[in-house]
């Protein structure tokens, strides 16, 4: 099974989560966020190199 890696630049992930909530964001937002992503249809089939 082919793996990938999401590499996030925090404080960018912080400010848009921030918007788009209206509220700062928390670790569950951001993995909540990473599971989208990993969901995103050119994933199918990959598994997340790590969590």
């Amino acid at each position: 099974m082919r793996r990938f890696a999401l590499l996030l630049d925090g404080g960018f992930v912080a400010k848009r989560l921030e918007q788009r909530l209206s509220r700062a964001a928390t670790a569950a937002d951001i993995d909540s966020e990473c599971a989208r992503i990993a969901q995103h249809p050119a994933l199918t089939g990959h598994e997340l190199l790590r969590r």
